[in-house]
């Protein structure tokens, strides 16, 4: 099992990929982009869908330490902010 799948079972967290297509018509109370490209290129969601960015270096062919730092980042800014954007 590769290192990051561990990490996110570990914490209960499900890794999926899906096309976005088949999220357009789906409502959503919140849209957070978390790089760079997907904050310039994500679409309009119909309704009142709020959209924010936070940015996060992507660990992607880094070593496991780099992959590490970019978790506890999304540990200790996105969840709270999702949090308390939801509540």
């Amino acid at each position: 099992m590769p290192r990051k799948h561990y990490k996110f079972t570990t914490y209960g967290v499900t890794n999926t990929t899906k096309k976005l297509e088949t999220l357009i018509d789906v409502h959503f109370d919140l849209v957070v982009t978390v790089c760079d490209h997907a904050s310039q290129t994500c679409p309009i969601f119909p309704g009142m869908t709020e959209i924010v960015h936070l940015g996060f270096e992507d660990p992607n062919g880094g070593d496991y330490q780099a992959f590490e730092l970019c978790f506890n980042q999304i540990k200790a800014r996105l969840l709270p902010y999702v949090r308390s954007a939801l509540t």
